[in-house]
């Protein structure tokens, strides 16, 4: 399948996620973030479309994905677009393990288990949907550098308030900065620094 974000255009093979409502808002807010010089790191890149958007904005970007597949779609992908990435097999940040970065995104899979249509690890993340989530915020803070922001895409479903709660538990204060309403969720982009 294709996929297109401004005039680049993205090939998604089966079984890597297909960036959705969630990566466009993500995406958008990349756009906005001023990312020249800067050192971001992507958790769960799938195709590579956020990590990509993220080079082209000026970036210094590694790519991480736990999926072979994935690291193999966002290669080819870099290349098909003409940006300039690094990227790793990676279980969230075992690949990076002494790395810093000024800036981590991450769409992880967000949905409770119960909802069998979504059982796949691309979108599953857990009982209650922050199994993944949280393990990416508790990892977080031995990879960010000093001043360094976190942007990570949450649902309703997920419960915003407690992925919230769980950035504070790890010294962070956390904030929506752009929501999104769909018909079966409202999307926020969560943005974090260390207090």
């Amino acid at each position: 399948m294709r996929f297109h974000f401004g005039d680049m255009e993205f090939v998604i093979p089966v079984g890597v996620y297909h960036p959705a409502e969630d990566s466009m808002l993500l995406g958008e807010v990349l756009s906005r973030e001023k990312l020249v010089g800067k050192k971001l790191l992507e958790v769960g890149c799938g195709s590579g479309v956020l990590a990509i958007i993220a080079s082209k904005a000026g970036a210094d970007v590694t790519a991480i994905d736990v999926d072979h597949g994935a690291v193999a779609a966002a290669l080819d992908n870099a290349a098909r677009c003409d940006a300039s990435i690094v990227v790793k097999v990676s279980d969230l940040f075992s690949a990076v393990e002494d790395e810093k970065f000024d800036v981590i995104i991450f769409n992880p899979p967000y949905l409770p288990e119960d909802m069998p249509k979504y059982a796949d690890r691309r979108w599953s993340g857990g009982i209650d949907g922050r199994g993944v989530v949280d393990r990416f915020i508790d990892g977080t803070n031995r990879h960010l550098a000093d001043g360094g922001t976190v942007l990570v895409l949450v649902s309703s479903l997920t419960g915003i308030d407690k992925v919230i709660e769980r950035f504070y538990k790890n010294r962070f204060r956390a904030e929506v900065i752009m929501k999104k309403k769909v018909p079966w969720e409202e999307l926020a982009v969560l943005k974090a620094v260390r207090i």
